[in-house]
């Protein structure tokens, strides 16, 4: 059986993309898998807890931003002391305004890679969740989510989500390799890129409460744990 990963953005992807160009694992980044074109293979991805993720981002496009490399809009929100940053991305409407209020669309993002589409955020999900709940449900789930309140989409999330193998960015390596073994693959040592430079949320318990609130399908789901 074939191997597809799908590439989550801030969750180590690019570790293990890497890998899979040396192997020939077939592997897509930043964009939406559907039910047509997981036929015929098994589909993997890496997810990360919350709390990291929103970090992450924000020191990612902080650092996007100062490069000045493929201008992207959407970074401008990272010139924001963290706590007004996560309080635009953890609700649905503010993202939106924010968007709007300057002028972020798909006309300007037309010069932009396909992979940095995502961030035009919450195009079809009417639920006011987390821009990473967002991600997740768009990115790795069933069109029949678009319709569905959260409390659904738990109840039938083995039906909804079209992922095979679930790893954690936690304990990166040993899941790969778990997952690598299953399926006769070259293992891989670990030497991962782009790694976050602070976990800017572990000490604020105030940013912690609201990512708990706003992403708590991916805590019930993912990270029961924490």
């Amino acid at each position: 059986m074939n191997l597809l990963f799908i590439h989550l953005p801030k969750c180590g992807g690019t570790f293990i993309s890497n890998h899979c160009r040396k192997h020939l694992i077939r592997r897509v980044g930043h964009v939406r898998i559907s039910e047509q074109k997981r036929v015929g293979y098994k589909v993997f991805t890496a997810v990360r807890n919350p709390y990291s993720w929103y970090g992450s981002l924000y020191y990612y496009w902080k650092d996007r931003l100062a490069s000045g490399l493929k201008y992207n809009p959407v970074t401008t929100l990272s010139r924001l002391p963290y706590h007004e940053f996560l309080d635009i991305v953890l609700h649905k409407n503010k993202y939106q305004q924010f968007l709007q209020k300057n002028n972020i669309n798909r006309r300007t993002f037309t010069n932009l890679p396909r992979i940095s589409r995502w961030q035009l955020g919450y195009p079809r999900i009417k639920l006011d969740v987390g821009f990473y709940t967002y991600t997740i449900l768009f990115m790795l789930y069933s069109d029949k989510v678009f319709d569905m309140s959260l409390e659904e989409i738990e109840k039938h999330n083995d039906e909804l989500l079209l992922i095979d193998h679930i790893l954690r960015q936690e304990q990166l390596t040993a899941d790969f390799n778990k997952l690598l073994k299953e399926y006769r693959y070259p293992t891989v040592v670990d030497k991962r890129v782009n790694t976050s430079k602070n976990d800017v949320t572990a000490d604020n318990s105030k940013c912690k409460e609201e990512i708990k609130r706003q992403d708590r399908f991916l805590f019930k789901i993912f990270y029961p744990h924490l």
